[in-house]
């Protein structure tokens, strides 16, 4: 029977597990880390953080990491960051609680973590300020500047709440201390304004801010030249996703060839969806979607905020090869194994999906590379 280490691409799998492979990062020439949550409700037991793998940006494969501590919160709009300068993971949530405003968990090697309660300045006493979809930014600087954006609500009525993005600057990184550095000021500048779930990314000297218009249902698309120069945003495409569907938890990752533009399918087949561009192309995305199917249980994808299906996260694209190696060191890869998202009898699950995997034990190359694996 073949072993969990295999990770699934569109032209096969390829093992991982061979000890040469797994110190020589350098060989995957793309490589992707996403943290995804299953689940639904405001129950922690129905919420569940997985992290996937991907080789290709497409083909998303669980992992078994099993951080406890982390699903002892409610894990929710989760976004994750790896700091070169420190060698560090972080990875942010949303947390409904009167004691902070969000959750910044850190870790070295993706299997022990520290717990950060962030407290942003809006904390009060029963307090009832929705503050939604932290989102974490490390700069390419000397420094690895750390930042965080924030939905908060600013105003509501009988129907709709209504939120603004906010950005800090992290002035520690060891205590996670945060500057306010104020709203991002957004193309619609009207009093019912409603902008959430904002990511950040970066290529060259250009940062990009992608984010959902509330009230439009859109999908736009932001650059500027200084990431805190927070009243100079520039809008170049106002709907960057398809029209009249119902997206949010937009993120945008680069390689050396491609935009991708990731965002969450939240009423029928929920789960994540792609669009990608040539990148003498980009900002113009296609508007050629693509479900990932590879983050879907279709088992049980009848009804919406279904268990499995992974829901708000982002994709990030590693390069650092110190980040490459602790993720494939610290993680068992799945298969084919969406359904490893299972909390318990995780590893029952994945040997379920591989004894019935067709070929399962073939081993396919990542396309164009010719690698040699030997046992040590």
């Amino acid at each position: 029977m073949p072993d969990i280490s295999k990770i699934q691409i569109e032209s096969g799998t390829y093992d991982i597990k061979d000890v040469k492979s797994r110190k020589n990062a350098t060989m995957f020439p793309n490589f992707f880390v996403a943290p995804f949550f299953s689940g639904y409700g405001s129950a922690i037991n129905k919420r569940m953080l997985r992290l996937y793998v991907s080789l290709d940006g497409i083909n998303f494969n669980a992992t078994d990491i099993s951080a406890t501590t982390i699903y002892d919160d409610y894990a929710g709009d989760v976004c994750l960051q790896y700091d070169k300068v420190t060698q560090t993971f972080f990875l942010s949530m949303t947390n409904y609680s009167e004691e902070n405003d969000c959750i910044i968990y850190t870790s070295k090697d993706l299997k022990n973590w520290s717990k950060h309660k962030i407290n942003l300045g809006y904390m009060s006493s029963h307090n009832t300020l929705h503050r939604w979809a932290p989102v974490l930014f490390i700069d390419d600087d000397e420094n690895a500047t750390l930042y965080l954006s924030l939905s908060v609500e600013y105003k509501k009525d009988d129907t709709k709440t209504y939120f603004k993005q906010i950005l800090f600057k992290c002035n520690n990184k060891e205590n996670l201390t945060f500057d306010k550095l104020g709203q991002i000021l957004l193309s619609d500048k009207t009093d019912t304004s409603n902008y959430i779930d904002g990511t950040f990314a970066k290529k060259g000297n250009i940062y990009y801010f992608i984010v959902k218009h509330e009230n439009a249902k859109a999908i736009e698309l932001y650059s500027t030249s200084m990431i805190e120069n927070i009243n100079n945003y520039s809008l170049i495409n106002e709907s960057v996703a398809l029209e009249n569907v119902k997206l949010e938890s937009p993120s945008i990752t680069f390689t050396d060839t491609t935009a991708n533009i990731y965002t969450e399918n939240y009423i029928y087949r929920q789960g994540m969806n792609l669009q990608q561009c040539k990148l003498s192309d980009f900002p113009n995305i296609s508007k050629n979607m693509r479900f990932l199917d590879s983050l879907v249980d279709d088992n049980n994808n009848n009804v919406t905020n279904e268990s499995y299906n992974a829901r708000h996260g982002n994709v990030v694209y590693i390069t650092d090869e110190n980040a490459k190696r602790q993720i494939l060191n610290s993680c068992e890869i799945g298969f084919n194994s969406y359904n490893a998202i299972k909390k318990k009898d995780r590893n029952l699950y994945l040997k379920g999906i591989i004894d019935s995997a067709e070929n399962g034990n073939k081993i396919v190359a990542y396309p164009n590379m010719r690698l040699v694996c030997r046992r040590y």
